[in-house]
């Protein structure tokens, strides 16, 4: 395993997991069973992350078990004993910066040859830093509970034609949404434009609970393997409810928006 590091960055390719009797079953056996599935396209796959907390870390586990082949990931917050009863982080990485200790964490669960990426920055300084690191992404990630860094990265997807994926929950923990944002399609800021947006509405002790977060992670997921297989997604926004009944459906873009002019 070959590793590079600064002080705000590492690079390290995980080995994955190989079998080690004959004929024991490849690591992706029951993934490859399915008719739709191409594990090449998944291994040859680069995604870029922002936020490794509580549904960030969640979701890049989730694709290194997928045996996606490049994840790149930045977060500058550290880690306190309130985050760990919904992020997947230990007591003794107390006080680590989270893309740094998730890249730790990854290792030991990447099932293919993944290639990890970890900035400990936040989005907007890791342009400024490292402007190339989500140069070659096929899709990103926006995990993080920052307005104006959703429509940084959103912007920023506009810009390089790449697509977006946007999930937060709610502070009662009963509600949350998957957002899709592809050519074509409404940005997301033709749903939440920067100019309605309360800075000062998140905050960093807002109540939280597990299962939301475990809940719109697998639906980001389900979405970031469809689109990366190359499949047309029939919605672009899924409401979560675990109160009330959950319908996906096709968001259009809103006449005249400020990002993307509304003009499919």
């Amino acid at each position: 395993m070959l590793t590079s590091c600064t002080s705000l960055k590492t690079i390290t390719k995980a080995s994955g997991i190989k079998p080690t009797e004959l004929g024991e079953q490849d690591v992706h056996d029951r993934q490859k069973r399915l008719p739709f599935w191409n594990q090449g396209k998944i291994s040859q796959s680069s995604i870029g992350v922002v936020g490794c907390g509580g549904l960030g870390a969640e979701y890049l586990q989730k694709c290194a078990r997928m045996g996606v082949g490049r994840l790149v990931f930045c977060d500058s917050d550290i880690i306190q004993l309130s985050n760990l009863n919904r992020q997947p982080f230990f007591e003794c990485q107390k006080g680590e910066n989270k893309a740094l200790a998730t890249l730790e964490n990854l290792k030991g669960i990447c099932t293919a040859e993944t290639m990890l990426e970890a900035y400990a920055l936040d989005f907007q300084d890791l342009k400024t830093i490292y402007p190339d690191a989500f140069a070659n992404v096929d899709l990103i990630a926006c995990l993080v509970d920052n307005e104006q860094t959703r429509h940084d990265v959103s912007a920023y997807g506009l810009k390089h034609g790449i697509p977006v994926i946007f999930s937060a929950v709610s502070e009662t923990s009963l509600n949350g949404y998957v957002s899709v944002q592809i050519g074509g399609g409404p940005c997301y800021n033709c749903s939440s434009p920067i100019a309605d947006s309360n800075p000062s509405k998140k905050q960093c002790a807002d109540p939280s609970v597990i299962y939301i977060h475990t809940v719109v992670i697998g639906v980001a997921v389900f979405a970031t393997a469809w689109l990366t297989l190359g499949k047309n997604l029939p919605w672009n926004f899924y409401p979560l409810n675990l109160d009330a009944e959950s319908t996906p459906y096709l968001r259009k873009k809103r006449a005249g928006c400020e990002a993307c002019g509304g003009i499919a």
